[in-house]
């Protein structure tokens, strides 16, 4: 195989040890506005005539694109849920859903493959019925070939939770549940970051879970909010870890721009938030927490106990298995095409009716193996580990011979250490890893 190292002049930098813009390593590589007629052409490059390799995994995420309220600094918010509706609102978004399924289903490609996990997020995927998730898990196990054992996440705010509703969700094969905890204070919740729910019902949701016999129950937390003091963080996961979840996912909260939180920050009703460098030292604080009690880092902000790993994120972003987008704004990746469906789910509904199940507003260009590469030094990264064993398995290759002059740097300002077949970031490099991350960004494509 013939690679082309990564090198650069004596005195230019690769890593910077400063701010700098980020990069969205789980839109890679990146997807562009699709140009006039090319929704209805895109079909053609997903190759859906050819087979994938026997038994060759894939995942799929499930897109309920609504949400009661917009929270102060959403990136993620699709669509509004009208006031006053109910469960049957998303009835025929729920049959568009089956609709594009079963679409995926009849092609040769996803006919001979294995589904290996499932996501059910947003938006907010709590705003569908019990029966509703029923509906969905139980079309993709008779439609696709799935794995032993298969991973099916369900994403939700506590608002929406009770003990019925998760003994029936157990019931339709629900193993994991991730839950939008965010904090224990209502202030912060309510005040700060504009959430529908409060911290009493978060407090009764999060421990019902517990209960409710899901194989892994995951809690989102943010710290780093504007206007939150460490003392407060600290008492939040206190809370959390004496509960005792399977897994946390910690998050700095980031305040994005034309966002609620942003136009109060510079009104002044709103604090600025902490620097960089403190919300380091927070996460130091918080690792080391998690650690002490018996957890074990899985990636950055993301800690579980052992046995408890994410198969839908290792397999998507990792390794880069294919992964079927199913919903508004959902994204795909599919022989080496990375494309989101259309985003209003309206409009959406009216696709899936007219046969357009792979309409795309958003599509990149093919990942050729560079791309591959990239992506999966990226994503290692934000584990923590880069693995050049399994590296050299996947790629045939050395990391460390393709990106010579990104390893060379990052070993320089000691930003990671070797050991026995693998490389680890150290504190300072977590401190510098969306940076680390960028590096590895092909240029080509940051230019795109």
């Amino acid at each position: 195989m013939t690679v082309k190292t990564r090198q650069t002049g004596h005195n230019e930098e690769l890593i910077p040890l400063r701010s700098i813009p980020g990069v969205n390593v789980f839109q890679y590589p990146p997807a562009m506005p699709a140009g006039p007629g090319a929704k209805e052409q895109f079909a053609g490059n997903l190759a859906l005539t050819q087979r994938l390799a026997q038994g060759e995994e894939f995942t799929m995420f499930v897109s309920i694109p609504y949400c009661k309220v917009r929270c102060n600094s959403c990136p993620y918010f699709k669509a509004k849920m009208p006031k006053g509706a109910g469960y049957d609102f998303l009835d025929p978004y729920v049959s568009a859903l089956e609709t594009q399924m079963a679409a995926y289903a009849q092609t040769e490609r996803f006919r001979s493959g294995t589904l290996a996990a499932i996501y059910m997020g947003g938006g907010t995927a709590s705003l569908l019925s019990a029966d509703q998730v029923r509906r969905i898990v139980g079309f993709a196990k008779s439609a696709f070939r799935t794995s032993a054992g298969m991973e099916i996440t369900l994403e939700g705010n506590p608002s929406d939770f009770n003990r019925a509703y998760y003994a029936e969700v157990v019931s339709h094969g629900i193993n994991r549940l991730s839950i939008g905890y965010q904090s224990a204070d209502s202030d912060i919740l309510v005040d700060k970051l504009g959430s529908p729910h409060n911290a009493s019902e978060g407090l009764r949701s999060l421990q019902d879970a517990i209960q409710a016999g899901f194989r892994t129950v995951n809690v989102d937390m943010l710290y780093g909010i504007p206007g939150q003091k460490l003392e407060q963080w600290q008492r939040d996961l206190g809370i959390v870890i004496g509960l005792g979840p399977e897994s946390v996912t910690t998050y700095s909260y980031i305040v994005y721009g034309n966002t609620v939180a942003e136009l109060r920050i510079r009104k002044g009703t709103l604090d600025a938030q902490i620097d960089d460098d403190e919300k380091h030292r927070w996460y130091l604080y918080t690792k080391g927490t998690f650690e002490d009690n018996g957890y074990v880092l899985y990636k950055k902000g993301h800690f579980i106990r052992p046995g408890h790993p994410q198969a839908y994120s290792d397999l998507s972003y990792r390794v880069g298995t294919e992964s079927l987008g199913i919903g508004a704004g959902a994204y795909s990746f599919v022989n080496g095409y990375l494309f989101m469906s259309v985003g209003n789910p309206k409009k959406f509904t009216t696709d899936m009716e007219r046969g357009l199940f792979t309409a795309a507003d958003f599509q990149s260009s093919q990942a050729n193996t560079d791309a591959r590469m990239a992506k999966y030094l990226m994503h290692s990264v934000a584990t923590g580990t880069i693995d050049v064993q399994e590296f050299r398995v996947m790629f045939g290759t050395d990391p460390r011979n393709v990106y010579r002059a990104i390893f060379e740097e990052m070993s320089a300002k000691g930003l990671t250490e070797s050991g026995d077949g693998s490389i680890s970031m150290t504190d300072r490099g977590t401190r510098w890893q969306q940076n680390i991350m960028s590096a590895f960004y092909h240029e080509g494509l940051r230019r795109a």
